[in-house]
């Protein structure tokens, strides 16, 4: 009887540090929905279309959060009860200049590489 009631506390304790643990994971899309008194934005995710509520800590980032932006946030997704937690959300339109300022300057030197060697022939 005490073996069972051992393994009992075991398998509950196992179960409470199980639900502590989580998945981070970048999210990028759209907002469709912002709860300011539950701290909650609705997303729906660029890779998946699929509509996430994501509980945001920081209460202050969702005053300059509108519905319809692009946003990129670092979540934690918990393996039990699918829920999703970020510190703060970051519009996404810094993250894409930066990557299309990127692709433009590569694209140059790319586009003069293949000139230069179509010269040389």
């Amino acid at each position: 009887m005490k073996t069972k009631t051992k393994y009992g506390m075991l398998l509950v304790a196992g179960l409470i540090f199980y639900q502590g643990i989580a998945q981070a994971e970048m999210l990028s899309g759209t907002i469709t929905n912002i709860d300011m008194s539950g701290q909650n934005i609705t997303l729906r995710r660029a890779d998946t279309n699929a509509d996430v509520t994501v509980h945001v800590k920081d209460k202050s980032a969702l005053s300059s959060l509108a519905s319809g932006i692009q946003v990129q946030l670092d979540a934690k997704k918990k393996l039990i009860g699918n829920k999703w937690e970020t510190e703060s959300v970051t519009p996404a339109s810094n993250a894409s200049n930066m990557n299309s300022a990127g692709a433009s300057s590569s694209d140059s030197n790319t586009s003069g590489a293949n000139s230069r060697s179509s010269n040389s022939y």
